[in-house]
């Protein structure tokens, strides 16, 4: 007790600020500790004549410097903030203060919000947040960028702890001549001692440069782990990892084992932070694989950090010291231990100090003592994960963004940016995100991409706020519905709008659910268009109506059907609840044209009615079948065959021939035209004018086949002139009972141009 007394006497304690001068309390005693990764705080006992009146608020704020001075020893600094002051009693002689002193940086507790940092690495996220503060980094270990990390609704000094947590990295404080430095290290393999601490020998005594107790514990941990995790951009990436410690390890003199069998069959798997870190798309939505690049070195990496931080607490060692010049983040090397004298990290230490007041010999002191903890050198130091990373519950809305020129701007896997409400940048855009779809596969599934303006409300996967997704979205005052509320009532659908267009302009596919209107409405803003591999099937129960505008073709592919751009109506009708579509104005005529390259056929259980304003025309290989204005000229190519028939009242065709009950026959140069001739009614004479260009003898027995349909007795006999060509027959059946007669007669018309 006499030589604690004494040493306690050899100790000098300083405080100093920025006013001084002014301020006349004086230090006496110090309470407080230091730990990796965590904010040295020291309480200060100071007293100062009962007389003062000065308000020790004064200093609240303020940059303090506590000195610590004792025979034998360089100074102990420590720099920092007071945060705190408190008024703790007074006497007949003095007035007590207590004043708690924090790190400079304490500020970076005190600046809770939001903010995003894209393709950024772990380095460059600490210098933007410790931006203005003395900051020291020394990484040795691979460093890959995060492609999105989010501080939300968190301080940035919690922000840096979690990710230094995540990857296995941490940081401490050191005390210079004049200012106090936050060190981000990454290894304590690369810890060094400080350059005022030597080997201190294990001594029972007070001597400032010994270490006074040491204990060593030991306890189980996992030495087999396992990490995981997935990146959708490359599900066939394995992202699995398994790690072991090293059999031993090196503490002190010896070699202590780390692998204890009862734990052989024990592995501890979790998750890793890996995936969301690394992306296959660049900011501007370009396909980029180099972005996965370091993935797979950092997995094998974060597996190694997982067991080191399990491994950290395996073998741990404390003890007591008068030395201050003993550091958490430096190495303590410890001698005259027998087998535990070696190189020991230290990763937390506390100190403690009261000193006399003058004139005061009823003051209790206490000498100064330093308690510390820390393990092996050999045995990596990871800081264990206990800052928590915020929890997003529920969803939060945001709005698409999109380039100023763009109203959709996506990626190939169609995700979108968002601009959230509380990103305060100046241009607020969030990271490409995956949009939720009722159904997606390989090729196929469901697909609606976001607009810019549209608001959207997104979930965070396990409440990530560095993993968001896509729910939907909604609707709100600037982006309402397309109906009214009393449509909307009975009509449900899907509306698309046309890029760039207005409300207005929307393909649609909406039912009308009202009870006995019922009705499914298929609407394309311009252009629509139904194809079937195979078979395609329209069933009417009722009516069906076919409204054509203007040119409708098919395509001859037996699996497509098309409509061309320029076949297109120009003014468009809208689907009404009254009925079909119809024109707003009258549209110009169009044709409508079908090709079948198999068989068509057509089953009318009714009559069939057909009402046509310009000529049919039904074209066989070879052959033609027409009803036309004269005159029309309609042949051009040959050999036609002629088919001209009337039986009662129905014309129709004969042999398999093409048949023309009226109208005017025009044969082109050089061909040979063949009649054939059914039955003929003195009541239904047919006229046909035909002309045969560029034949001197127009109208010859030559010229012309004249064959019958029937298995009758026929006499045709056939008188030719310069003009009219007349065709007399008769037949009569083979039993005699039917005699008919007939005439034909052809007429060259007037001449007219072809």
């Amino acid at each position: 007790m006499e030589m604690s007394t004494a040493y306690a006497d050899q100790m000098r304690l300083h405080f100093t600020t920025a006013h001084s001068a002014d301020f006349p309390y004086r230090l006496h005693g110090i309470t407080g500790e230091e730990q990796i990764s965590r904010f040295f705080k020291y309480r200060l006992e100071l007293h100062a004549p009962a007389s003062v009146t000065v308000d020790p608020a004064t200093i609240l704020g303020q940059q303090a410097t506590v000195r610590i001075e004792h025979a034998g020893r360089p100074a102990r600094l420590l720099h920092g903030v007071i945060a705190q002051v408190e008024r703790v009693g007074r006497d007949e002689r003095h007035t007590f203060i207590e004043a708690v002193l924090v790190p400079p940086h304490v500020t970076l507790h005190h600046r809770r919000g939001y903010q995003i940092h894209e393709k950024m690495t772990l380095r460059n996220i600490i210098a933007k947040e410790c931006e203005g503060l003395p900051i020291r980094i020394d990484f040795h270990e691979a460093i890959h960028p995060h492609r999105y990390s989010v501080r939300y609704a968190e301080s940035p000094w919690n922000y840096l702890s979690r990710l230094l947590e995540e990857e296995g990295r941490y940081c401490y404080f050191e005390q210079g001549d004049d200012q106090c430095v936050l060190v981000f290290a990454d290894t304590s393999a690369r810890a060094t001692l400080p350059p005022e601490c030597a080997a201190l020998p294990l001594q029972r005594s007070f001597n400032p440069s010994s270490i006074t107790s040491f204990r060593r514990r030991r306890q189980l941990v996992p030495w087999r782990g396992h990490v995981w995790d997935h990146h959708h951009q490359a599900p066939d990436l394995p992202l699995s990892r398994e790690s072991t410690l090293p059999p031993d390890v090196a503490c002190g003199r010896e070699r202590l084992p780390l692998r204890p069998p009862v734990l052989n069959d024990r592995v501890d798997s979790a998750p890793m932070e890996l995936a969301q870190r690394f992306s296959a798309t660049t900011t501007s939505g370009v396909a980029d694989r180099a972005g996965l690049d370091g993935m797979t070195e950092e997995r094998d990496r974060l597996a190694n950090v997982h067991l080191q931080r399990q491994a950290s607490t395996a073998i741990s060692v404390s003890g007591t010291s008068p030395c201050p010049s003993i550091e958490v983040g430096r190495l303590l090397q410890l001698t005259e231990a027998g087998p535990d004298s070696g190189e020991y990290f230290v990763t937390s230490l506390s100190r403690s100090v009261r000193i006399g007041i003058k004139g005061r010999d009823d003051w209790e002191t206490k000498a100064y003592e330093c308690r510390f903890e820390g393990l092996p050198k050999e045995l990596v130091y990871r800081t264990p994960r206990r800052t928590p990373r915020p929890c997003i519950r529920g969803v939060l809305t945001a709005i698409v963004a999109s380039d100023i020129d763009r109203e959709i701007a996506t990626t190939d896997d169609a995700s979108v940016k968002v601009t959230f409400r509380w990103d305060r940048r100046s241009d607020p855009q969030s990271c490409w995100i995956r949009v939720m779809r009722p159904l997606a596969g390989t090729g196929y599934g469901m697909v609606s991409i976001p607009r810019k303006g549209q608001e959207v409300l997104i979930a965070f996967r396990d409440g990530d706020p560095d993993q968001p997704i896509v729910l939907g979205s909604t609707y709100n005052a600037l982006q309402p519905p397309p109906e009214n509320a009393d449509t909307l009532r009975h009509r449900e659908g899907q509306w698309h709008r046309s890029l760039s267009g207005g409300p207005e302009h929307a393909s649609q596919w909406t039912v009308d659910t009202k009870l006995g209107s019922e009705r499914a409405t298929l609407y394309g803003q311009r252009d629509s268009k139904a194809a079937s591999e195979n078979d395609h099937r329209i069933v009417a129960g009722n009516d069906m109506t076919l409204h054509v505008g203007r040119s409708v073709s098919s395509d001859p592919s037996p699996a497509e059907a098309s409509t061309s751009e320029s076949d297109v109506v120009a003014t468009t009708p809208q689907p009404t609840d009254e009925g079909d579509s119809s024109p707003a104005t009258t549209s110009p005529p169009g044709n409508y044209e079908l090709v079948v390259t198999g068989t068509s056929s057509q089953t009318v259980g009714g009559d069939l009615h057909k009402t046509i304003h310009g000529p049919l025309i039904l074209n066989q290989a070879g052959s033609q079948f027409s009803t036309f204005e004269f005159p029309q000229r309609f042949v051009s190519s040959g050999p036609v065959n002629v088919a001209s028939a009337v039986s009662h009242t129905a014309a129709h065709a004969a042999s398999g021939e093409i048949c023309f009950p009226v109208g005017r026959l025009d044969v082109g140069p050089f061909l040979n035209v063949r009649l054939s001739a059914s039955i003929w009614r003195r009541d239904r004479l047919m006229c046909v004018d035909v002309r045969n260009y560029g034949l001197e003898n127009m109208y010859t027995a030559n010229n012309w086949t004249l064959t019958g349909s029937r298995n009758v007795n026929r006499n045709i006999s056939l008188d030719t002139d310069s003009t009219v060509t007349t065709l007399d027959t008769s037949e009569t059946s083979s039993d005699g009972s039917r005699s008919e007669q007939s005439s034909l007669s052809l007429h060259s018309g007037p001449s007219y141009q072809v």
